[in-house]
């Protein structure tokens, strides 16, 4: 079993947390299950930016902010 890091960012304001996965395909699993966990409660994991990175720090899956991708595409909220 490996250490990942799970990111949820929103507007500069960022929640962290540590799980276990056997690899990155389960660590990628696991970060979808925390945001659908997460998301009524917490707008970071609803429209956030959410990155899963392994122990050496190297990301290994990033879904990007909702609010971010409709700016760039000039389309408004």
């Amino acid at each position: 079993m490996k250490n990942y890091i799970v990111q949820a960012e929103l507007n500069g304001s960022i929640t962290t947390t540590s799980i276990i996965a056997r690899d990155d395909f389960g660590a990628k699993i696991i970060a979808s299950q925390l945001a659908c966990k997460n998301y009524v409660s917490d707008n970071r994991w609803n429209v956030g930016k959410i990155t899963v990175k392994n122990s050496a720090g190297e990301v290994v899956m990033t879904i990007p902010s909702e609010i971010e991708e409709k700016k760039k595409k000039g389309v408004e909220k």
